[in-house]
């Protein structure tokens, strides 16, 4: 379900591992590789006692979510074998009303006002989201998202994914860092939460896997060399 990353190689930094010095600049390592995991992802603390998930990082999507064990639904059809355990929230990080921001935001940002709320359960804002390669199906949830270490935190609002098509067997990845523009996206989260003060977002790719991922300043322009952009017709 992650955005497919080689046809767009030519459009990324490939180098450098550069740390940004700002304050109003969260870095994040970048794991992984073109092949043969085929997922560039960031390891994220969730939960009120953090445990580590792993997010593929897509552009092009607004919602970040991760598979899920929800307490009512389980988790149908998610991956059967994970390094750890499904994320499980409580039941009261699920209750956000279909009036609230996000859940009016995410309507918006799904083709055909998707998802609507159900009449007996209008205080879950439930999404399915469609890819190339299948859907999800889910609910918001609101925890804590730990950045910096334990030095920073922030609440984000973020998807439960507990139904997945087509089932897999294994991934590298437990969900998608959704790095869109929309209002549910994760950066602009960050700058309504005060961690940031620029929707800007940076990555530098290794040329053999690995890399960094900045949200934030930019990175320190006399250090990075640039590749051109791919034109596409």
């Amino acid at each position: 379900m992650a955005a497919m990353w080689s046809p767009i190689i030519a459009l990324l930094l490939l180098l450098l591992p550069l740390v940004p010095s700002s304050s109003s600049v969260i870095t994040l390592p970048l794991h992984g590789n073109v092949y043969p995991v085929g997922h560039y992802y960031v390891t994220m603390k969730i939960g009120k006692h953090p445990k580590p998930y792993f997010l593929d990082i897509d552009t092009g999507s607004n919602l970040t979510w991760l598979e899920c064990h929800h307490q009512q639904l389980g988790c149908q059809h998610c991956t059967r074998h994970l390094k750890h355990p499904h994320y499980s929230p409580q039941l009261s990080n699920l209750k956000m009303e279909c009036q609230h921001k996000y859940c009016d935001a995410l309507r918006k940002d799904l083709a055909g006002n998707n998802p609507q709320c159900p009449h007996q359960k209008p205080h879950q804002c439930h999404y399915q989201i469609q890819y190339l390669d299948g859907t999800t199906d889910g609910v918001i949830s609101i925890d804590t998202i730990s950045l910096r270490g334990n030095e920073k935190s922030s609440f984000i609002a973020f998807g439960c994914g507990y139904n997945q098509l087509p089932q897999k067997e294994t991934s590298p990845v437990d969900g998608i860092l959704g790095l869109g523009m929309g209002t549910v996206g994760f950066v602009p989260q960050l700058m309504l939460n005060k961690m940031i003060t620029k929707n800007i977002i940076g990555h530098c790719l290794g040329k053999d896997g690995g890399g960094y991922l900045s949200f934030g300043e930019q990175f320190d322009l006399e250090r990075i060399t640039w590749a051109p952009m791919r034109k596409y017709e």
